[in-house]
């Protein structure tokens, strides 16, 4: 049947429903719009949140690395050690001691290393002897001692093509003037191991990683790493502060993730907080279909 076949008087009763329930269904419509924006915005603010947790994580370490070596810095033994020319020094038990103790101290398996002011390893925590190893063109010597300032390295390669991560510090005399550099070093993949810690911390398949414009970090291998990265470091290098994109680089497998990016207050790093999108999306998708159910029998 085709409308105009009906009579006049079910065609205003059409027209009249047209007219009164249309402004309705734009309202839901509307109203749906909104409340799906919303609870975007809210998912964001979850994944941001876990970002944020993982950050301070990474960010803890790295001041609490800075606090020790400062404090080691000023151990006497150490500086009246270091006060001594190298020829005229006493046997470096005591300092070699002092070095394992710390070593075996700290929890995460750092090497504390003292050197000179040649930039000689005359102590670590690494080694039973003294190997008198010369390190004065590594940047972890060279920008404490001459430019008197705490140094935290990005993640360097160590001879053994091993990544590494540097905390070091002058040493000061009595009378100010730097006499030596106390180093601590780690093995870089325990900044994996702190972020794992945040697994799954907002629900199913949840997970972190800390990335820097250029690799992830640590660093994998170039053949490891997807060809469009340079699309995620362009979403990096937009994230001043929280930032939030979706992306299928941030996990290997090509799966479309929503992603909560913060950047380090101590190193110029970034935590990726991400979930895949599917994931993501689902509680959503649920609440919208309630409300539809609801406007639609309500």
């Amino acid at each position: 049947m085709r409308i105009t076949d009906l009579n006049l008087t079910t065609k205003l009763i059409i027209a009249f429903l047209v007219v009164s329930l249309t402004p309705f269904a734009l309202l839901a419509f509307l109203n749906t719009r909104s409340l799906e924006k919303t609870l975007v915005v809210n998912a964001n603010k979850s994944l941001s949140a876990a970002a944020v947790q993982t950050s301070a994580t990474i960010d803890t370490f790295i001041t609490t690395n800075i606090n020790t070596i400062q404090t080691v810095a000023q151990l006497p033994a150490i500086i009246d050690f270091l006060n001594v020319p190298f020829k005229e020094r006493p046997g470096g038990n005591a300092i070699r001691n002092i070095m394992r103790t710390l070593g075996n101290n700290n929890q995460h398996g750092a090497v504390y290393t003292l050197l000179d002011n040649d930039g000689t390893d005359v102590g670590n925590s690494g080694r039973s002897g003294m190997v008198f190893a010369n390190y004065s063109d590594r940047d972890y010597f060279k920008i404490p001692f001459n430019q008197d300032k705490v140094y935290v390295s990005p993640i360097q390669f160590s001879d053994e093509d091993k990544a590494m991560l540097y905390f070091s510090t002058p040493i000061h005399n009595l009378v100010g003037n730097v006499v030596g550099v106390i180093c601590i070093s780690y093995d870089a993949n325990i900044l994996q191991t702190l972020i794992e810690e945040s697994n799954k911390l907002i629900g199913e398949e949840s997970f972190p990683q800390q990335l820097q414009i250029t690799n992830r970090i640590p660093p994998l291998p170039s053949s490891e790493l997807s060809p469009n990265f340079s699309e995620l470091a362009s979403h990096l290098e937009q994230a001043k502060g929280e930032y939030f994109f979706t992306s299928d680089e941030i996990s290997l497998n090509n799966t479309t993730n929503q992603v909560a990016v913060i950047p380090l207050k101590t190193q110029p790093w970034f935590v990726a907080f991400s979930q895949p999108q599917a994931i993501f999306l689902r509680p959503i998708q649920t609440q919208l279909q309630t409300v539809v159910l609801v406007v639609s029998y309500g």
